[in-house]
């Protein structure tokens, strides 16, 4: 079975990366860096979740 993303996938994928390694990078996190996390991750899950809605009616 391929592994077939779309493009918002990819950038939701690469752009978790990318910022839990920006944040965690020195070694010690706080609980501002753990919000911003919170934050992306739940701005990514409202984005997929109007996303089959985008596809099919827009």
């Amino acid at each position: 079975m391929p592994l077939i993303f779309s493009l918002p996938e990819l950038i939701a994928m690469a752009s978790s990366v990318l910022l839990t390694v920006i944040l965690s990078n020195d070694g010690d996190t706080n609980w501002f860096e753990g919000a911003t996390l919170l934050a992306a991750y739940f701005i990514m899950a409202i984005g997929f979740f109007f996303f089959p809605f985008i596809i099919f009616c827009g």
